[in-house]
């Protein structure tokens, strides 16, 4: 099964989970270090004004593309999601 449907299970059970659990101007202000030691596994992104400048883009900002790059070292590759929407 994959990681997307895991966390989709989860999320039915629990819609809480989907829910922003922080809030801050852009990534480049998280601490990641301090998130997976209070106990997160995963952390989903929205790439559409989050990681790059817009849904036409698929270039990653350059003022938050270090601390991605933190978020993915601390987290490890597979528990790092980056979410889009898809339209036609």
């Amino acid at each position: 099964m994959s990681i997307y449907v895991k966390i989709g299970k989860k999320i039915l059970k629990n819609p809480k989970l989907a829910t922003p659990h922080v809030k801050a101007r852009d990534i480049s202000h998280l601490n990641f270090k301090r998130m997976k030691d209070m106990g997160m596994e995963k952390i989903i992104f929205d790439k559409d004004n989050t990681l790059t400048y817009n849904r036409r883009t698929s270039f990653i900002d350059p003022k938050v593309a270090d601390a991605f790059s933190s978020a993915v070292s601390i987290f490890g590759k597979p528990n790092v999601i980056v979410l889009s929407e898809m339209t036609p």
